[in-house]
């Protein structure tokens, strides 16, 4: 940027490295976080800080071709994704849509009624759910061309615990 006060063209830099020129009131801006340098470490799995919370850290193993028959998972743990489906038709129910989203290779984990997100004097007319589905899943799950003229798929809203929406 140039100035062009008593000057002509003048940069910012030189006007402020200039002594004779005043500050103009300027004040030095302090960040608020301190730099990643002086933080330590970066690494995910580090200790925290003199940190308010403490984090825990959770690992998820993915190794499918462990030869180990004694350490292996009791359980098979598997990523979710919920989703609100809304404006189906008013007798549409869960069995119908289970079998339509089986019917594209999508499998359902729970399905739910759910209260529409339309507007009030149309929620007569129109059925919504909610769904869990596997994440894996969710890329063919939120592709509209699997889905039918009008029907809104969206993440689900889940409610805070003091009440308000996360």
């Amino acid at each position: 940027m140039v100035i062009e006060a008593g000057e002509r063209n003048v940069s910012w830099a030189d006007r402020l490295n200039n002594s004779t020129v005043q500050n103009d009131n300027f004040v030095e801006v302090q960040h608020r976080r301190r730099s990643a340098a002086n933080r330590g470490s970066t690494s995910s799995i580090a200790a925290p800080t003199d940190n308010k919370k403490k984090r825990s850290v959770q690992v998820v193993g993915c190794n499918i071709n462990v030869n180990s028959v004694r350490i292996k998972s009791g359980v098979h743990i598997v990523k979710k994704r919920v989703f609100h489906v809304d404006n189906l038709h008013s007798e549409c129910d869960d069995n119908e849509l289970k079998q339509f989203l089986t019917s594209h290779r999508i499998e359902t984990i729970t399905c739910f009624k759910a209260k529409s997100w339309l507007r009030e004097e149309d929620r007569e007319q129109v059925a919504a759910f909610r769904m869990c589905i596997p994440e894996s899943d969710a890329a063919k799950f939120c592709c509209p061309d699997i889905w039918p003229l009008g029907v809104r798929v969206r993440d689900w809203i889940f409610k805070r615990q003091d009440g308000g929406d996360v």
